[in-house]
């Protein structure tokens, strides 16, 4: 917060906000007091109405800060695996959810790529999509690889890792803000089991849901 220093340029207003911490000024009685108190809340009423009150603006500030850096929810809510005796198809679902209360997301297409220690088997791109307050939907995306041993399927862990531009709004009237940001989520080691009850071809993920980690970079308020 911006200190007041005391200089000669001093106004006849803040000599009077002053007096009250300078010791050399005679104490104030308790009817002096309750009435500066008074002249004090009328002059935040009044400025709140027209705009200007600081605690407007800090409440504002907070809702900026909160459009833009709340990040949305991501995770991978399965994985499924076609073996052949030439290609491998991988299928990934997301679940997105926008947990805003007054703001949709627009989401612009987006790349996802599949990693296998550190390097890239496959990438696939997710069309643009948008997501209203709080609103959850599910995304996919498929990757060919060639085909993989299912011993060796079973002791993989693959990683997934999104890079996104979304567009933050708040549609409220008299309220409208847009930021946009540029999102990069990093999904950690998603595995593939082979139940008994197939032919051995059909894998799906192992351990249930998997939570991802969402970075928003870029912040820009428009």
């Amino acid at each position: 917060q911006a200190k007041m220093y005391r200089t000669s340029a001093t106004t006849d207003l803040e000599e009077k906000l002053l007096i009250s911490t300078n010791p050399k000024a005679p104490p104030m009685t308790d009817k002096k007091k309750r009435h500066r108190l008074f002249v004090f809340l009328g002059v935040l009423i009044v400025m709140s109405f027209v705009g200007i009150c600081p605690f407007h603006h800090l409440l504002k500030v907070t809702e900026d800060d909160e459009l833009k850096y709340k990040a949305p929810e991501f995770d991978i809510d399965s994985l499924s695996l076609i073996l052949n005796n030439e290609e491998a198809y991988w299928r990934v679902t997301f679940s997105i959810k926008n947990p805003r209360e007054n703001a949709t997301v627009r989401y612009y297409s987006g790349q996802v790529s599949m990693i296998y220690e550190k390097g890239f088997l496959s990438t696939d791109l997710i069309t643009p999509f948008r997501l209203r307050s709080e609103e959850e939907r599910l995304v996919y995306a498929n990757f060919e690889t060639y085909s993989i041993d299912r011993k060796c399927v079973k002791k993989m862990a693959v990683d997934f890792f999104v890079l996104m531009k979304a567009s933050i709004v708040d549609p409220r009237p008299g309220s409208y803000r847009e930021s946009v940001a540029l999102l990069r989520i990093n999904c950690k080691t998603a595995s593939i089991e082979f139940p008994v009850n197939n032919n051995g071809m059909v894998g799906i993920m192992s351990g249930g849901k998997r939570k991802c980690k969402v970075v928003m970079i870029d912040n820009n308020r428009k």
